[in-house]
């Protein structure tokens, strides 16, 4: 474990794989990448939004006598 730490042998990022990466890529692998990319610009990263919606689902369910 100590080597690989020294060694610095953690997970690369996607920006230090893409660097590291001697392939070539096509304009259609490009072009569905950028649209990845770009599909996952728009969901918002709100973690605490989703808990506080489960727990507000949850409740309701409770409340109706859904809980079986």
């Amino acid at each position: 474990m100590r080597r690989a730490l020294e060694e610095g042998s953690t997970p690369k990022t996607g920006q230090e794989r893409k660097a590291g990466d001697t392939r070539q890529e096509t304009p259609a692998q490009r072009a569905q990448r950028l649209a990845n990319e770009a599909s996952l610009q728009r969901v918002p990263d709100n973690p605490g939004g989703l808990l506080r919606e489960k727990f507000k689902l949850e409740q309701e369910r409770r409340r109706r006598g859904g809980d079986r």
